[in-house]
């Protein structure tokens, strides 16, 4: 889909809780796997995303994923993908789970422009902490001012706590 690099991280690092879009979302700051490369998201694909097992890619010998699995193979470890690249960042919450009901008003999940709402991953900082300098994102101390070079996908890993509340897999995914 147009990129030269690509990396992916497992980390097992936790995160802060207290400043979130959600008080729920705190479930989701532990352990995940990072998948980082340097192409950055069209508008066709956000959209996809929200229309998660109706992919219109099929006519388009160049789009990743076109065989319908793609993306949708992320929910048998995780049940809230983020998917930050270029200027938007999107959470998915396909059972409206997680995220409070005011941020989905559009759909299974939310998605920030983060370059008109530029206070707002400040104001959510424990939210933003997880891709807080990685692979180029802008640190808290920083201004988020211009466009993020790439696509930076954060897969929060399946707790048993989580699990047992899944609507989509009710197995929690160990981390070495």
């Amino acid at each position: 889909a147009g990129a030269t690099k690509m990396s992916i991280l497992l980390s097992s690092k936790s995160f802060g809780t207290r400043s979130l879009l959600g008080d729920d979302m705190a479930a989701w700051q532990g352990p995940a796997v990072y998948v980082f490369n340097d192409a950055v998201f069209r508008e066709q694909d956000f959209e996809n995303l929200a229309n998660l097992a109706q992919s219109n890619k099929a006519e388009d010998p160049a789009a990743t994923g076109r065989f319908g699995v793609g993306f949708n193979s992320v929910y048998h470890f995780t049940d809230v993908p983020f998917i930050l690249s270029g200027d938007h960042l999107a959470i998915l919450d396909p059972h409206r789970q997680y995220l409070p009901a005011g941020v989905t008003v559009a759909g299974p999940g939310t998605r920030i422009d983060l370059k008109r709402k530029h206070t707002l991953w400040r104001r959510f900082a424990d939210q933003w902490s997880p891709v807080a300098g990685r692979y180029g994102v802008p640190r808290l101390d920083q201004q988020f001012s211009s466009s993020f070079a790439g696509t930076l996908f954060r897969f929060p890993l399946r707790t048993a706590d989580t699990a047992s509340k899944s609507k989509i897999k009710a197995k929690p995914m160990p981390v070495a």
